[in-house]
């Protein structure tokens, strides 16, 4: 299948825009970047190619494929069975890929859905966004997210249990270091592992040539993770006993290191007068010192936060944190193309996978432009 999309495509690398090209795609990867020298009709109605900008697909780096977003996910998970389920997952790479979000990282969920979504996805028997899922959790005995979760307490049990999940399918293993708040009973100021048990699931999980997540809210959890070498650090929320600590010796580290931080900022964006949730804003935008580390997840399904608030959240941290149009972008495209999918996607590059997004407006100028979507292209494939 060939696939020509005509637009300025925006340099995700440098900010430049090139204009007036035709990208060129067969069989899902971009095999050319040429001038359009000839003005051909582009299917998008009375809008011309000069008018259209061209994006690389976007990630959402952290989201939940199994949890409605409604003000009662939990509740919802719980009422609904495994065809159920599968319908919210469904419904959720859907909506995720009409607001141009290409690839999806489903970070905790029960792994006979979702690895079967994928696959039906993959194989076009369904569409949705691209979906790379753990499947479930590794977390202790009544832990966090134990309900879609691996129990396992002992780093024998742990590796076990990471060896079970990456047999089975998993594209990551996702550890839960900290308690959180969408499990009743746990406090997300309160570690669940010691340095012995990250270290040991980490090494093993590397040996197999996979990385490994962190759901992570306390200081001195972050600091184990950091030391231990894990991959991804998800939320980092500087949690102590008596508030919050941050330690911006250990945000270095972690960017010398290598380690990549998730935002995972669910509803604390629009509830940002509560103390707890204007921590959680300040805790994310300082761990997004260094930016070339840095990619952007919703939490999606989460507690009033459906999945389709990629967007929304990045036009929040690009004022609160004041940052550059550019720096966002690559926090949503190239960062996590090179970080979550091995540098395979995140730039209109020849070679990489044809993941394209239209839009009527330059995002450069205005990221509420991400908005103005004319078309989503998923590997060549037209889906709005």
């Amino acid at each position: 299948m060939k696939t020509e999309i005509i637009g300025n495509i925006v340099d995700i690398s440098s900010g430049n825009i090139l204009r007036n090209k035709k990208v060129v795609i067969n069989n899902g990867i971009i095999t050319d970047i040429l001038d359009n020298l000839e003005r051909i009709g582009d299917g998008f109605g009375d809008t011309s190619e000069s008018d259209n900008y061209l994006i690389p697909g976007l990630i959402d780096s952290h989201l939940h494929l199994l949890f409605s977003g409604s003000g009662t996910p939990l509740q919802d998970f719980r009422d609904l069975d495994q065809e159920g389920l599968y319908e919210l997952a469904l419904r959720n790479a859907q909506m995720a890929l009409e607001w141009g979000i290409t690839t999806v990282r489903d970070c905790g969920s029960l792994s006979d859905i979702t690895f079967k979504l994928r696959e039906d996805i993959n194989i076009g028997k369904v569409i949705g966004a691209r979906v790379l899922t753990s499947g479930e959790a590794v977390t202790t005995r009544g832990g966090h997210l134990n309900f879609m979760g691996i129990e396992a307490d002992t780093p024998e049990e742990m590796n076990k249990a990471a060896e079970f999940m990456l047999d089975k399918g998993a594209d990551f293993i996702k550890l839960i270091v900290s308690g959180g708040n969408t499990t009743p009973g746990s406090k997300d100021n309160v570690d669940q592992y010691e340095y012995e048990n990250i270290k040991s699931i980490t090494d093993y999980v590397h040996s197999k040539g996979k990385k490994i997540m962190a759901h992570v809210h306390t200081k001195v959890g972050m600091e184990k993770c950091i030391e231990a070498g894990i991959d991804f650090i998800e939320h980092g929320s500087w949690r102590t006993a008596d508030g919050i600590d941050v330690d911006f010796h250990l945000i270095k580290k972690m960017y010398d290191k290598k380690i990549t931080y998730g935002t995972a900022l669910p509803k604390s964006y629009f509830i940002n007068f509560e103390e707890v949730h204007k921590n959680r804003i300040f805790t994310t935008i300082e761990n997004m010192k260094y930016k070339d580390n840095v990619v952007i997840g919703t939490d999606g399904g989460t507690t009033n936060n459906p999945v389709k608030e990629l967007i929304n959240q990045a036009v929040y941290l690009k004022e609160k944190g004041k940052f550059l149009n550019l720096e966002i972008l690559q926090m949503l495209t190239i960062n996590p193309g090179e970080q979550v999918l091995d540098g395979k996607a995140g730039v209109i590059k020849k070679g990489l996978i044809g993941d394209v997004v239209v839009l009527e407006g330059n995002p450069l100028e205005d990221l509420e432009n991400l908005k103005k979507i004319i078309a989503v292209y998923k590997e060549g494939k037209r889906f709005r």
